[in-house]
């Protein structure tokens, strides 16, 4: 059995590194899995969405590190309201969206239990509405991310450049 996470199959934005070693390790239990299917053994994959673990509740803490360490010059592109703005909401999204680990360990004690487990697990109904949105046409489903950062505040350097060539 291998842990992946919802992100092995749905990419958001600011988390292409976690992601991408995420759809690996889904690849990698696939390959697995089939090739043990001859010897007899099952490969798992249990994939859950953001679980209300101290490891969430602490997710913006190497991001307020960094920040505070980059030079001023490198604030500067950014912008102070920029920051505040996305740590803050980021910190409250996980915190809606953070379900009971529970639900995880009763999918990972059947994993290892039953004689036949079920191949992919998505605990938690967060994980299976991510799946169901990333089998929509690529082209929707960014759609729908851009949706959702429609509001966002963008960057200073990002808005200062829109100046710029409005004025051109």
């Amino acid at each position: 059995m291998n842990i992946t996470s919802a992100a092995g199959f749905m990419a958001a934005p600011g988390m292409s590194a976690y992601a991408s070693s995420k759809f690996a390790l889904e690849g990698f239990s696939d390959s697995l899995r089939r090739e043990m299917y001859p010897l007899g053994i099952t490969v798992s994959i249990v994939s859950p969405g953001f679980m209300n673990t101290h490891i969430v509740r602490s997710a913006m803490e190497p991001w307020k590190r960094s920040w505070n360490s980059i030079p001023e010059e490198t604030k500067l592109l950014y912008g102070q309201q920029w920051f505040d703005s996305h740590i803050n909401e980021q910190a409250s999204e996980l915190a809606k969206v953070s379900v009971d680990p529970q639900i995880t360990v009763d999918d990972l004690l059947h994993a290892v239990t039953n004689s036949r487990p079920e191949l992919r697990c998505r605990p938690g109904i967060q994980a299976k509405f991510l799946f169901c949105v990333s089998m929509l046409p690529t082209t929707l489903t960014d759609a729908l991310i851009r949706f959702q950062f429609r509001n966002k505040p963008r960057p200073a350097h990002h808005v200062d450049s829109g100046k710029a060539k409005k004025a051109e």
